[in-house]
């Protein structure tokens, strides 16, 4: 449809300006009228382009804009280490060993397992939910925390705050929307084979992407304190320092040390795998649309020769019409460029808001790229045809009429 209104749009705007008597060469005016002649095959042509090259630069844009704009989000000094499984008789001397090591003295917070199991006093079932994220959610247990004051590093969407000692939860944000939880909704966990039930009485809003650490459910500390559990912290390790991980885990061989550094890298080399396999099969795509276009080319060379013949023999050259030609097809080359770029970019967008949740910048050099490529593969693919079409005499053209 877009290439289409561009084509209208381009011959109204051509069509207005011969009216008002300005003139154009011989080769823009034949490819012109030529491309408005056979508008459906052009659109056709440049569609075909467009798909392939939209593949091609969605995967430039998520291997290469979306993750390193989605780390620049992330802060320098966010954390790049996760500990897990401290037990609480160690929390003190982890800290004091982080603290003479020089790091940031972190925030350590509690973690209890448990199994979501009733809601509003109706025992859950998994047939009754259709989000498979539900279902994958409701088949395991929670990692529950426990706290009086609301961590720093969230933000209150609706609700309030823990107060006194009534019975209290809070839920992050989406996780209650998966699971269709409101305020007031009574929600019941089993934990170390006992029964806890509390009303929600605020819905929290959570950073993932901060690298801190976060729950999806917060009881009071009353609730949960006497029940079975470790700790949990997130620091951040200058590279300066990196031996201190291996002290860490010398000195505390339960705990378990994730290295988020190494996890991006881990993404990135494993992105950049996938992404070689997958350009191997969107080249396919972007050849199958140049061939479309040759396809398209040949089908139309018939009309293409009379009216090379026929201006030839009103004393256009081969250079003039070999000129036509090329215009043609880097005008189809260029649409489709720009659509791909267009399409392309927008899609990066979405995925940048709803997956990253950072807001994606527009790339003008990816744009102009796109329509760069798109002009070279169209030009390539007609060569033959072009070639062909100049090279047969008018005589000849003109008896076959």
């Amino acid at each position: 449809m877009l290439a289409w209104l561009s084509i209208k749009a381009g011959l109204q705007v051509f069509n207005a300006l011969s009216e008002s008597g300005r003139s154009f060469g011989v080769s823009f005016r034949f490819a012109w009228l030529s491309l408005s002649r056979r508008i459906l095959g052009t659109v056709l042509q440049g569609v075909a382009l467009t798909v392939g090259l939209t593949a091609l630069l969605l995967l430039a844009v998520l291997r290469g804009d979306l993750l390193d704009g989605w780390q620049k989000v992330i802060p320098v000094d966010a954390p790049n280490r996760f500990a897990l499984n401290i037990q609480p008789t160690q929390q003190d001397n982890f800290k004091a060993t982080l603290q003479t090591a020089g790091v940031q003295a972190p925030g350590l917070y509690p973690m209890v397992r448990g199994r979501l199991v009733a809601v509003n006093e109706q025992e859950v079932n998994l047939d009754s939910y259709g989000d498979e994220r539900a279902k994958r959610m409701l088949d395991r247990e929670f990692n529950l925390s426990y706290s009086d004051v609301m961590p720093a590093h969230n933000r209150l969407i609706s609700g309030a705050w823990f107060e006194g000692e009534a019975p209290a939860v809070s839920v992050e944000e989406s996780i209650a929307k998966t699971l269709g939880l409101t305020l007031g909704d009574e929600i019941t966990f089993d934990v170390a084979s006992q029964r806890i039930s509390a009303p929600i009485t605020s819905i929290r809003g959570v950073e993932w992407d901060s690298m801190q650490v976060n729950f999806y459910v917060i009881f009071p500390t009353n609730a949960l304190k006497d029940f079975p559990q470790s700790w949990i912290t997130a620091f951040y390790l200058p590279p300066s320092s990196s031996q201190l991980g291996a002290e860490l885990l010398k000195r505390f061989p339960n705990i378990t040390l994730v290295d988020t550094g190494l996890v991006m890298e881990q993404i990135r080399s494993t992105l950049g795998r996938v992404s070689r396999g997958v350009e191997f099969i969107f080249a396919f795509t972007v050849l199958s649309g140049a061939l479309v276009l040759v396809a398209t080319l040949l089908t139309n060379n018939a009309a293409r020769m009379r009216e090379a013949g026929i201006m030839r023999a009103l004393g256009a050259s081969q250079v003039q019409i070999r000129r036509a030609i090329w215009m043609e097809l880097a005008f189809i080359g260029l649409l489709a460029g720009l659509m791909a770029g267009i399409a392309a970019q927008a899609l990066g967008f979405v995925v940048a808001q709803q997956v990253f949740k950072f807001t994606y910048v527009l790339s003008p050099v990816l744009l102009l790229s796109a329509m760069g490529l798109g002009v070279v593969i169209a030009m390539l693919g007609g060569i033959w045809s072009v070639n062909r079409i100049v090279s047969t005499p008018p005589l000849q053209v003109l008896r076959s009429l």
